[in-house]
């Protein structure tokens, strides 16, 4: 009797916090101010909103979330944009409010300011302008505008591309200045009211963050070089998002309540991987007001990887065989084990790379490159490809496949320090038989070393 009046208080606190959610005295803060009933909030409800959160890949090599309105988009280095016919315009940046209008055509749009993830556009009905709002995921950036440039450190704008020259302006990192030509390595800008010249060395641009770009000689790859060109568009890579002139938290889930990962500086170029839309709600509760509540994921395409717990393992001094330290992400490190090949950012918690389910010889090139046993990685171990062809392998022996008696294993991998394309392989054959194989340009040609 005792053990039942002791489950059924244990089954009744259960219940309660189950269907509790907590209360944010604002949206996406970090830490709650408390916690009331989810179906009370629901009664409550005065209104819903929606953040969208992006699944970035760090220069680094990791991987996390960052809220959109607090990233860096290429719209930011926009004027014009194309809205896609058939996208909500609403009057406010509110998802909750109704559209004021669609339109029956894609149409260039001007873009006047940000706030979070909205836009406030200009555009055109019958020849008449109208203001609204829409949501950055409904726009594209127009190809032919020029469009604002940033200045990624305090500098001064100057009456002539000289450094002696009389200071017109102090520019501050992350405001829109719009260019206007090139001189050497100066550009002329205008920037509130002035036109002047500042350092291109300082300037993050619609270049920066291209995937490509047209001159009259034709289409190339986006280079500093280019500066110095007439471009006639400019195509922005759709998978760029960048930090601006903040120090930005990158999150281990779409949610500011989760443990921090890294803090990303500022104009740092980030991949983007995926993203989730969050809503919620908020209500008023008596003696408390207003408040936000998560309610619930809209959109996701990632929505598995919000739900994984990554998974980690402890492992003991006496079980890693080697352990290969990053040159260029500090805290980054490898691990070969008989369990396998794994990676940690802090030498205590392990993670299991995927790819290897036993351990393998391991080595990194001054670059940060690493290399396991056949196989390459160039983003820190996120993933891996094979650089060893074995019928290269086999045809650089002069004798042929006669020589290779028994099952083959790699003992050892060595990268060159300067130069990662050139890398040695020890390999063992049968019983009792070595060789070096040596490949000047990752694989493509091997040699008896």
């Amino acid at each position: 009797m005792k053990w039942f009046f002791s489950s059924l208080i244990f089954l009744s606190y259960f219940n309660l916090f189950a269907q509790s959610t907590p209360i944010y005295l604002r949206a996406n803060h970090a830490a709650a101010t408390g916690h009331v009933d989810l179906k009370k909030l629901k009664k409550q409800a005065i209104a819903y909103d929606q953040y969208e959160w992006l699944w970035v890949r760090t220069p680094q090599g990791r991987n996390g979330w960052i809220l959109k309105s607090s990233a860096l988009l290429p719209l930011d280095f926009s004027r014009q944009a194309i809205l896609a016919k058939g996208e909500p315009i609403h009057p406010e940046p509110k998802v909750y409010q109704l559209p004021q209008r669609t339109l029956h055509q894609s149409q260039i749009v001007t873009l006047v300011e940000r706030k979070r993830d909205w836009y406030k556009i200009i555009y055109k009905v019958s020849e008449k302008k109208y203001f609204g709002w829409v949501r950055s995921r409904y726009l594209s950036p127009y190809s032919k505008d020029a469009g604002f440039l940033f200045s990624t450190i305090e500098t001064k704008l100057r009456a002539k591309p000289q450094m002696k020259s009389k200071i017109l302006k102090d520019i501050e990192p992350g405001e829109p200045i719009i260019p206007l030509n090139t001189k050497a390595s100066w550009a002329l800008v205008h920037y509130k009211g002035a036109k002047g010249y500042m350092p291109l060395r300082n300037i993050k641009s619609r270049l920066d963050v291209a995937i490509k770009v047209k001159t009259p000689e034709g289409y190339f790859k986006p280079h500093p070089s280019l500066y110095q060109k007439k471009v006639n568009e400019i195509f922005a890579d759709p998978l760029w998002v960048g930090t601006g002139a903040f120090t930005l938290e990158l999150k281990q889930k779409p949610d500011m309540s989760s443990p921090t990962l890294q803090k990303i500086e500022p104009w740092q170029d980030l991949v983007l991987q995926g993203y989730s839309i969050k809503k919620w709600g908020k209500s008023f509760v008596p003696r408390i007001g207003e408040v936000w509540w998560p309610d619930t994921t809209v959109e996701s395409n990632v929505e598995i990887i919000e739900k994984l717990s990554p998974r980690l393992a402890k492992l003991k001094a006496s079980e890693i065989y080697q352990v290969e330290k990053s040159p260029v992400v500090p805290g980054l490190r490898f691990a070969s084990t008989p369990k396998g090949v794994f990676r940690s950012f802090d030498g205590k918690n392990w993670h299991p790379l995927k790819d290897f389910k036993f351990g393998f010889p391991i080595k990194m090139a001054k670059n940060g490159v690493l290399f396991v046993a056949d196989k390459v990685s160039f983003d820190h171990g996120e993933s891996f490809r094979h650089f060893v062809r074995w019928d290269l392998v086999f045809n650089s022996i002069p004798q042929g496949r006669s020589r290779w008696d028994g099952p083959i294993q790699i003992v050892n991998v060595e990268p060159n320090a300067k130069n990662h394309k050139q890398v040695t392989l020890s390999l063992k054959v049968g019983q009792n038989k070595f060789l070096q194989v040596y490949t000047p340009d990752l694989g493509k040609t091997w040699r008896l070393y």
